[in-house]
C-alpha cells in the first residue's frame, strides 16, 4: 500500500513538473572604460523579460544615462535605446516585457554579436563609449 502511494505522489509530481511553463535565462555583459553593463533575459511562454543594469564606475556623479543596443541579426530583437536618470550608487536600472518568441540559441548569438552605446551623463561632463556585450 505504501509503495503504491509513494508511486501515485511520484507520477503526480512528475506531471506537474511536465505542465509548468518553460522559462530560460541568459545574462549579456560588457564591460567599458567608463562602466559595465549587465542585461538579464528571461524567456517564458512567448514572452521576453530584461533587466538593464548600468554601473558608472567614474568618480563624477551620474545624472542620467543615454543607451542604445544594436545588433547585426534583427531589426525587431534586442535593438533598443532609453534613457535612466534615476541611480542607486552609480547603478541605473529599467526593465521590461516583450511578446516575443526566441529560442535560447538564437538569443545567445544575437547578444554575441550586440554592442550598446552608452552616454554616461555628469555634471562635469558627457563620458560615451561602446561596449561588446558577450554571454555570460
Amino acid at each position: 500500500m505504501k509503495i503504491k502511494i509513494v508511486l501515485v505522489i511520484l507520477f503526480v509530481s512528475l506531471f506537474l513538473v511536465g505542465c509548468m511553463p518553460k522559462s530560460d535565462s541568459v545574462t549579456a555583459v560588457g564591460e567599458g572604460e567608463y562602466g559595465n553593463v549587465e542585461i538579464h533575459y528571461t524567456i517564458s511562454d512567448n514572452t521576453l523579460s530584461e533587466k538593464i543594469l548600468l554601473k558608472f564606475m567614474g568618480e563624477d556623479e551620474l545624472s542620467s544615462i543615454v543607451y542604445e543596443v544594436e545588433n547585426p541579426h534583427s531589426l525587431e530583437l534586442l535593438n533598443f535605446q532609453g534613457e535612466m536618470g534615476t541611480f542607486e550608487e552609480q547603478t541605473g536600472w529599467m526593465e521590461g516585457k516583450s511578446k516575443r518568441s526566441v529560442e535560447k540559441e538564437e538569443l545567445i548569438k544575437i547578444i554575441n554579436d550586440a554592442q550598446i552605446t552608452v552616454d554616461w551623463k555628469t555634471a562635469n561632463g558627457n563620458y560615451t563609449e561602446t561596449i561588446d556585450l558577450s554571454t555570460k
